[in-house]
């Protein structure tokens, strides 16, 4: 399944306001961006309607992103009814990222 590409901050806050949602950080010229893009596909599909991943590209949404302090690529954040509840930052195995869906679903 692929993940839904959002961009200006007033979008991406209106899908904040409400659930279980996962933010991905990224960047196009970023390796360790895109090898964990397969394990959030897979996480998407697993937890269905219960989270929202979304991918923020911080080529174009870069002070959106100095302003959750995402200070390095890829960085995942996690909210839940519009809190922060974790951020990760860099690469990491699915297992470790699923720990983190679990504190918000």
């Amino acid at each position: 399944m692929e993940l839904e590409l959002l961009s200006g901050q007033s979008n991406i806050e209106e899908v904040l306001k409400n659930g279980s949602v996962v933010l991905d950080f990224f960047g196009t010229h970023c390796g360790a961006c895109s090898l964990i893009v397969p394990f959030l596909e897979q996480l998407q599909e697993e937890y269905n309607n219960k989270i929202k991943i979304v991918k923020i590209n911080t080529d174009f949404d870069l002070e959106y992103a100095k302003s959750l302090d995402v200070k390095s690529l890829p960085s995942l954040l996690f909210f839940k009814d519009g809190k922060l509840v974790s951020h990760i930052t860099g690469y990491r195995p699915k297992e470790n990222i699923k720990r983190e869906i679990e504190k918000i679903v």
